[in-house]
């Protein structure tokens, strides 16, 4: 009779486990006597300690029934997704910083992209190191431009375009890939380009005066210090709204002039071949900026082609001057030659 009584018993137990009433089951074995059997104790499997880390965010989430979702007696839903894998690996795990909230990733443990997704590669125009030179000498020429009214009134159109060459130059900073110390500033940089532009546009105290003041906030954001007075700015701009294309055109003029002009020899392009370079790819970076649709008349096919044939032709003298092929540079030089003359007979010089 006990044995009838122990296995009912059993069998009752595990029919009342298997419907998920624990509590049930410790009532009724009281209550019929089953737990005063003379066999051997079931062994007891104690519930592991709660961990703290879960325990937080348990208090945190809303209280709501669980659905058991289990295979092979294996809680599939809790925490892990898999925690047959995650019970396998056995890598150790080294200390390290607090997990980061998402969002807020470490930079040392993400990679860098090369290029934005579908942003343009400016790297592949201009390299950081070229355009950080650029900037360079265009602030140590403004320098020496801005001494006083005489300076300036001797130099006002060629500020002008400076200021339209570093606001292009700041743009072009927001997406580079390349490391540039300044491109946290890049946006305000590239304002206050536009408004050296906007200021030197004639002889004058006072048009001296305020172009004095967009150069010292140049200075001054190059040296890493914000004005104090200095206006929120966009991220992004059209370039067309920032940097004049009659500015951008006079530095692509200069260097084409200086390309043509002096660099006349096979000795002259292998021992300034550094320089050629630099001005090739600066023909070609302001040539791409000026082909961008928001300019007038860049949406033309006339026009367009011609902006292709110039940066093309810039390209290739690059190139050229890396191989110190003096043949291949006249030739690519005298593509850039022919698109700029028709361009200019076509639409002028803005």
């Amino acid at each position: 009779m006990l044995s009838f009584r122990n296995s009912a018993c059993s069998e009752l137990a595990s029919w009342l486990v298997r419907t998920g009433t624990a509590l049930a089951v410790c009532f009724t074995l009281s209550a019929i006597g089953c737990g005063k059997s003379s066999g051997p104790k079931a062994a007891q499997v104690e519930e592991p300690a709660a961990r703290p880390d879960r325990v937080a965010a348990a208090d945190h989430a809303e209280k709501t029934p669980a659905k058991s979702n289990k295979k092979d007696g294996i809680p599939y839903d809790a925490f892990f997704e898999n925690p047959l894998e995650v019970a396998a690996n056995a890598d150790k795990v080294v200390g390290g910083p607090p997990a980061s909230v998402p969002g807020d990733v470490p930079e040392k443990m993400t990679e860098k992209p090369a290029a934005a997704a579908g942003a343009l590669a400016w790297g592949d125009y201009l390299p950081a190191e070229n355009l950080q030179s650029e900037i360079k000498k265009i602030m140590n020429r403004l320098k020496a431009s801005m001494q006083n009214p005489g300076t300036y009134n001797g130099n006002y159109k060629e500020i002008e375009a400076d200021g339209a060459v570093i606001a292009a130059l700041a743009a072009i900073a927001i997406d580079h890939s390349g490391e540039i110390s300044w491109k946290a500033n890049a946006p305000l940089i590239r304002e206050f380009g536009l408004g050296l532009s906007k200021a030197a546009v004639g002889l004058g105290k006072e048009n001296y005066e305020n172009t004095k003041v967009a150069y010292e906030n140049l200075d001054s954001v190059f040296g890493g210090t914000i004005p104090a007075d200095a206006p929120k700015v966009a991220p992004k701009q059209p370039f067309s709204e920032v940097a004049d294309r009659g500015g951008l055109m006079k530095r692509i003029e200069k260097a084409r002039n200086h390309l043509r002009d002096n660099i006349n020899t096979d000795a002259k392009l292998k021992s300034e071949s550094d320089s050629v370079q630099h001005e090739a790819m600066m023909i070609s970076t302001l040539g791409k900026v000026v082909s961008f649709e928001d300019y007038t008349s860049a949406d033309e096919e006339e026009y367009k082609g011609f902006v292709e044939a110039l940066i093309s032709g810039a390209k290739e003298a690059n190139a050229a001057a890396k191989d110190q092929s003096f043949q291949k540079f006249t030739d690519s030089m005298n593509k850039v030659n022919k698109s700029c003359d028709q361009c200019h007979a076509q639409y002028g010089n803005g």
